[in-house]
């Protein structure tokens, strides 16, 4: 889901296509991975990059929470970050200047759907978001 939801942004959004995003070299296993942070909580990792002049790597994380409340399923990404990674110089940059090649994105809304009873909502320990009755 995440996966296609990043996807169609990159392809939709006039700022992302005029920057070059797109997936960028895997770092992992996967393009996008999870981790479970908390019982409705999902860490997540997406390999992306930018072909303006050259291919520069950037890392976007962010946390994804999934919650029901009032018959409401919400699911939302929250501290979302994206990080350049461009060799040696973004070593000496975190060394002179920490934190300048990470740019916090602000907080992105998947999904706020009206349910007619709310889902028990579980992550488990592999990644995935389970809900069920």
């Amino acid at each position: 889901m995440v996966e296609s939801y990043v996807g169609h942004l990159m392809s939709s959004d006039p700022r992302l296509k005029s920057k070059g995003i797109q997936f960028g070299s895997k770092d992992g296993r996967d393009y996008v991975e999870a981790k479970k942070v908390a019982k409705n909580k999902l860490r997540f990792h997406v390999d992306l990059e930018s072909d303006q002049v050259i291919d520069v790597p950037i890392d976007l994380t962010f946390n994804l929470t999934a919650d029901c409340r009032n018959n409401l399923l919400k699911l939302q990404a929250q501290d979302v970050n994206a990080e350049v990674d461009i060799p040696i110089i973004s070593t000496l940059l975190n060394v002179f200047k920490p934190g300048l090649l990470k740019m916090p994105v602000g907080d992105i809304n998947f999904a706020n759907t009206s349910v007619s009873i709310c889902p028990r909502i579980r992550v488990t320990e592999t990644g995935d978001l389970s809900m069920g009755l």
